[in-house]
Formats: structure tokens, sequence, C-alpha cells
């Protein structure tokens, strides 16, 4: 009898092992290597004929720029995808959209909602790229030349382009954009073994500005004699300490390339008015477009040129020697500084007025006073850079100023 209760509670032990087992085995927490995709969003709600775009934004293990997604729908009666992402509601339902490793077993989805309601199929429905090459084509000469250039050099479509740096509104698209592949223009001809050269768009027409490594300094430095209170947002992203933007990497030279990168941004924005005021009326529109104006870079980047120069002239005055004689430098500068001043002081403070116009032709109160923008009871404004205008308007700056702009 005891050897059949043993055999019984050894049969009953094995059991609750074979059951549970599978358990443990599902446990295991999953290794931090297995390859992952994620996309920048899982729920959509979409209206008939919407366009939503979807992108990769982390893929563990993978360099996103390199794999090849396939996108699909598992109800294209529903939502349709195309091989960029981007997802059109067709007819009320839910579907779900798969984007999938080339042939791997590794894959993201989506899940969308299409309501009953019809989107009218207009260009204000297409994603924000696909509205900022449109407004760009139609509204600023300058910056379709911007993009054309790098069409030509990297030979890559406008669309790809834009689409690389779309944000959550059209008018940061654009700046953003115009922003970034200035900066790929900058450095597509530039000389990667000794990085001494870089092109700036003066007058239409791309100068190559050289330089001598040796006769530069990190911009860090400048954190010796900057005091705190002046050091403006911009700074911290671009001349901290180890910091490997370009702006700091080459010394005054990568300060110009941000400088000019700022301000064919933010005349963009300016440029693309037009398309604005063909939008649909939304507040949040005055929101977005006032914020993509910008304008703060001017006095960030001329005070960061300026503090360069006067330190280098006081610590390398080999330094300070080559850079007021590189005359292309020189007309650089003075180009942008020129043209983004005339943006600050006359082209912004006009625009403002032409959208609180509009603005109070609709009932809502409006204002434009010290850099804040005030819609109904909120106020927005951009990073504060009043220290910074204070600085640049005492005479070591403003001597150094004339001397570096003298033709």
């Amino acid at each position: 009898m005891k050897n059949i209760k043993a055999l019984v509670f050894i049969f009953t032990l094995l059991c609750i092992l074979l059951i549970t087992m599978p358990c443990l085995v599902s446990a295991a927490p999953k290794s931090d290597s297995q390859p992952v995709l994620k996309l920048d969003k899982v729920n959509l709600a979409l209206d008939k004929n919407e366009l939503i775009n979807l992108q990769i934004r982390a893929a563990n293990n993978f360099a996103t720029s390199v794999i090849q997604i396939e996108w699909s729908s598992n109800k294209s009666s529903v939502a349709t995808v195309s091989k960029d992402g981007t997802v059109k509601g067709i007819s009320q339902g839910k579907a779900v959209i798969t984007a999938k490793v080339t042939g791997q077993n590794v894959y993201a989805q989506a899940f969308v909602t299409v309501s009953n309601k019809t989107v009218a199929d207009t260009i204000y429905n297409k994603t924000y790229s696909v509205q900022a090459i449109h407004a760009i084509e139609n509204y600023s000469p300058t910056s379709d030349l911007i993009l054309k250039r790098r069409v030509e050099s990297s030979h890559r479509d406008k669309l790809s382009l834009i689409k690389t740096w779309e944000k959550d509104n059209v008018f940061d698209t654009i700046s953003v954009g115009v922003h970034e592949i200035m900066h790929e223009n900058q450095f597509s001809i530039s000389d990667f073994d000794s990085t001494t050269n870089s092109a700036h768009l003066i007058n239409g027409t791309l100068l190559n500005l050289e330089f001598n490594p040796e006769d530069i300094f990190r911009s860090e430095e400048l954190n010796k004699i900057v005091p705190e209170e002046n050091r403006s947002f911009r700074w911290f992203l671009y001349l901290s300490e180890d910091s490997t933007q370009s702006a700091n990497v080459d010394g005054i030279y990568g300060l110009l390339d941000e400088f000019e990168a700022y301000y064919y941004g933010d005349r963009s924005v300016y440029d693309v008015y037009p398309y604005f005021v063909s939008m649909p009326y939304k507040t949040r529109n005055f929101v977005d477009y006032y914020n993509a104006l910008g304008g703060q870079a001017f006095y960030e980047f001329q005070y960061f040129t300026l503090s360069y120069l006067i330190y280098a002239k006081k610590y390398y005055p080999t330094t300070y020697a080559s850079i007021m004689n590189n005359k292309e430098y020189r007309a650089a500068f003075r180009f942008i500084y020129t043209k983004y001043k005339y943006y600050n002081e006359v082209q912004i403070p006009n625009r403002m007025k032409e959208l609180i116009s509009i603005l109070k032709k609709h009932g809502v109160h409006a204002s434009f006073q010290n850099d804040i923008f005030t819609m109904g009871r909120m106020s927005y404004f951009s990073n504060d850079v009043g220290k910074v205008k204070k600085e640049l308007n005492i005479k070591p700056y403003q001597d150094i100023l004339k001397e570096l702009i003298k033709p």
C-alpha cells in the first residue's frame, strides 16, 4: 500500500511539473539583443480620405536607414498603406497596419479606426512632408533651390529629403527640413579628410569657404568668459563642453554654418505665408506658424560669433588675424547678418501685424509686443534672448561687429 501511495505521489508531482513547465519557460525574460521594431504611432483614428504617415522610430539591432520595410494592411477595404508608410482611410471600420523587415520575422503593428466621415481630398489632408514640398515649391524659391541642390548631390527626391525631418506640423517640418538640408549642402562638397571646406548660399550661388583647422579653437572655450546669465538655450545645445556639434568643433566657421542654416530655415516659413493663409481657419495654425517663424537664432549666433572674436583677439591673435583676413568668411557672414537682421527688425513685425489682422476679423483679440504673441487668453513666446540683445549693444561687441562686416 505504501508503494502504491508513493507511486501516486510521484505521478501527481510529475503532472504538476508538466502543467507548470510551459508557464515557467514563457516567463523567462527576453534577451535585450532580440531585434524589435517600433512605430511612432500605435493607434490611429482617421476619417475617410485622410492620410497619416507612420515612421520607424526605433529598431533594436537595426540601422533604420538601411533596412527594408514591407508595409501591409489586413483590410485594404478599410485602410491602405503605401510603400513609405502613409496610411489612408478608405471606409468605416478597423484595420491593422504591419511594418515588417524584409526577409525576417521582425515586425510592428498599428491599429487603425476609420470613421464614417469623409474628408475632402485636398492638399491640407496630405502628410506634413507633402504639404511642405507643395508650399516650398510654390512660395519659397530660395528654399526650393536649397532642396534642388541637395537632390542633385544626393540623388534623392525632395519628398524623401523633407520626410527625414517631418515634425508634428507643416511649418516646423518646413523650417527644420530646410535648416537641416542646408547643412547637407554645406558639407556635401567638404573635404572630409581635412574638414576645411564648407559651402554657403550667397545670392543663389554656393560659395566654397576654406579654412585651416590649425587656425581655430573649439567654441567651448568661450565658457571661460561668458557669464551663465548670458547663456541662452542654444548656448547649451551647441557650445557646451565636449559638444560634437560643428558649431563647437569647427569654431567660428561652424558657428557660421548654424547661423546660415537658421536663417534659411526661419525665412522659409515667412515665405510660405500664402500657403498659411489658404489653409482652413484654425487658431492652432497661428501658434504653429508664429513659433516656426523663429528669429531668435539671429541674436544668439551673432553673440556667439562676436564673443569668439573678442576672445580670439585677446588670447589667439594669430587666429583672429586669419579670420579677419578670410575674405570669403567675412563676405558670407556679412550677407547672412544683413539678411537676418532685416528679417527680425522688419519682416517678422510686419508678418505679425498681418496675423493679428486676420485673428481680429475672426473676433479673436491678439497682440504682439516685446516678442510675446498674445491670442485670446493665451500668450506665446520663444526662448528669452533679452540679455543677449543687451550684451550685443555694449561697445566691445559693437566695435568688433563693425570691423567684421566692413566691406
